[in-house]
C-alpha cells in the first residue's frame, strides 16, 4: 500500500510541477480533473497512517485549494467525494458548505424517500446509484445521526426493489453504505400482500422473500 501511495504522490507532484513549468498564467484556472479529487479522497482517507511529506506538501495543497473553489463545477458524485475529502483533511466549513448545497437540490417523496434528480451518464461517477450512495457517505461522515439518511437509504432500496442496481460499482457502493451506521430498513422486511379479483394471493412455500426489499418472484402458469 505505501508504494501505491508513494506513486500517487509522485504522478501528482508531477502534475503539478509540469503545469507550473508550462501554463504558469492559469495557475488560477480550475485543474482539478476527476482523477486528482480521487487523489485527494484516498490521501484523505490515509493521511495518519502517510502523512503528506516536504515534496508532495505543495502540490497536495494546491489541488485542496482547488477543490475548495471550484466543487461547485463538478457533478454531484464528485461534490459529494470532495466534501468528504475536505472534512478530512481539517476544513469542516467547506465540507458542510457542500453537503447544504446538495441537500438544498434534494427531492423528497413519501413513496421515494429523499434523492436526487440526474441524467445517468456512462462514466463512472455519473450513476444515480453510484451519486446517491456517495452523497450518503458524505453525510453520514458529518451527522450518523442525521434522519434524512433512512429517507436517502430508503430510495435506494426503491431502486432495488422496483428497477436494479445497474453495474457492479453501483451494487457495491449502495451496499456499503446501506451496511454502514444504521441497518433499520434493511432489517425491517415486511410482507406485501397481493389480491386478484378480491382474494389475497397464497405464496408458494419456495417463494422466499429477500431481507430488505421485501421482493419475491412469483410465478404463474
Amino acid at each position: 500500500l505505501k508504494k501505491a501511495v508513494n506513486y500517487l504522490d509522485e504522478n501528482t507532484v508531477n502534475t503539478y510541477e509540469r503545469l507550473k513549468k508550462r501554463s504558469p498564467e492559469s495557475m488560477k484556472d480550475d485543474h482539478l480533473g476527476s482523477m486528482k479529487i480521487q487523489y485527494l479522497y484516498l490521501r484523505s482517507l490515509l493521511i495518519s497512517k502517510y502523512p503528506i511529506d516536504g515534496k508532495t506538501r505543495e502540490a497536495f495543497e494546491f489541488y485542496s485549494k482547488q477543490a475548495r473553489a471550484f466543487w461547485l463545477k463538478k457533478n454531484m458524485y464528485m461534490q459529494a467525494m470532495i466534501s468528504i475529502s475536505m472534512y478530512n483533511l481539517g476544513y469542516r466549513n467547506d465540507s458542510e458548505s457542500i453537503i447544504r448545497s446538495l441537500k438544498d437540490r434534494s427531492l423528497e417523496s413519501e413513496e421515494l424517500g429523499m434523492y436526487w434528480r440526474k441524467k445517468s451518464g456512462w462514466g463512472w461517477n455519473e450513476g444515480s446509484v453510484e451519486t446517491q450512495s456517495m452523497i450518503i457517505e458524505a453525510i453520514s461522515l458529518i451527522n450518523k445521526e442525521n434522519k434524512d439518511i433512512d429517507k436517502m437509504k430508503f430510495w435506494l432500496l426503491k431502486q432495488k426493489q422496483t428497477q436494479r442496481w445497474q453495474t457492479n460499482s453501483a451494487t457495491a457502493e449502495a451496499v456499503f453504505v446501506l451496511l454502514n451506521g444504521s441497518n433499520r430498513l434493511v432489517e425491517e422486511t415486511k410482507e406485501v400482500e397481493i389480491k386478484l379479483s378480491g382474494k389475497t394471493l397464497a405464496y408458494d412455500e419456495d417463494s422466499k422473500l429477500e431481507e430488505g426489499t421485501s421482493y419475491r418472484k412469483i410465478s404463474f402458469s
